[in-house]
């Protein structure tokens, strides 16, 4: 939250204080101020009703505010009930933290010099995500249709179902399940690789892939 400020906070979680309520002043019994953070936060009693619990459509919100780099937006989206971990069940199969490194699309290029990672934006998407609860070795899926061989490429690729080699001839299509640090190092994205190393990414998760053969 401290990336926000409390004045843009505020204008999230306590959108609708009920006048019943009394906002706790800095001399209040420690009661009191407990009392209301847990209102405030936990229970998220002044949040604006209006906005959807759907889990969906929530974690859509957040993924807007992502590609937007709005905080605000993204604050809204927690504030509305928003699992920031929730990995959807129908494409893009793409978590959060995923999305705000730009995963699994490869990673624009910083053309800003001078600044900390803490100050480039997908950083800073990064950063609020994990201090709000976002699973640093998260996985997600992306989906390609393959064949044993690529037009145009001088090798060929040639996968084992178990049962049967993938002919030049046989389509299939790949559910790959990679974690941000897998694709960090994918793209040789160094900054990335050496922030979520830092923030304990979990480098012994193995790449997944599934094949259905068409």
């Amino acid at each position: 939250m401290k990336l926000l400020g409390n004045t843009k906070c505020n204008i999230v979680w306590e959108a609708n204080v009920p006048s019943s309520y009394s906002k706790p002043s800095p001399i209040d019994r420690r009661e009191i101020k407990l009392t209301w953070i847990k209102e405030k936060y936990q229970n998220r009693t002044f949040v604006d009703k209006s906005m959807t619990n759907s889990n969906i459509l929530a974690f859509d919100y957040i993924t807007k505010g992502i590609i937007a780099k709005d905080l605000l937006a993204i604050s809204k989206g927690i504030a509305a009930g928003a699992d920031l971990n929730y990995q959807p069940s129908a494409a893009p199969l793409h978590t959060s933290l995923h999305v705000a490194f730009g995963y699994p699309y490869s990673p624009p290029k910083s053309n800003v010099k001078g600044l900390g990672l803490e100050e480039l934006p997908r950083f800073i998407c990064a950063e609020f995500i994990l201090q709000n609860g976002g699973n640093v070795s998260i996985i997600d899926e992306s989906l390609m249709e393959t064949s044993a061989g690529f037009k145009g490429n001088p090798r060929d690729i040639i996968f084992f179902d178990g049962k049967r080699l993938i002919t030049d001839k046989t389509m299939a299509k790949v559910n790959l399940k990679r974690s941000v640090l897998h694709y960090a190092v994918l793209f040789h994205d160094v900054e990335a690789v050496s922030y979520l190393v830092g923030k304990g990414a979990d480098p012994t998760i193995k790449v997944f892939f599934f094949l259905f053969l068409g």
